[in-house]
């Protein structure tokens, strides 16, 4: 039998890290190889984007309502 290269797993914190370029070197080779042949992978990859884009729109604004509270706290 010939010998077929093991293709590693990663996992949702390494896809993570990987949009947010905090892979190495290697590891982002390896995703962005892996990312040409599995079409599943392509799309956990996009979703994990797009909740990451809201997640950073939503943390960095907080409501009108939370700025109110802690300015009406600020105050005494």
């Amino acid at each position: 039998t010939q010998n077929m290269p093991m293709i590693r797993t990663f996992t949702q914190n390494d896809l993570t890290r990987y949009i947010c370029r905090e892979t190495t070197e290697e590891e982002t080779r390896e995703i962005d190889h892996l990312l040409t042949l599995d079409r599943e992978l392509r799309l956990e990859v996009d979703g994990l984007r797009a909740m990451l884009f809201h997640l950073e729109g939503t943390l960095l604004e907080p409501s009108d309502a939370v700025v109110e509270n802690i300015m009406r706290r600020a105050r005494g």
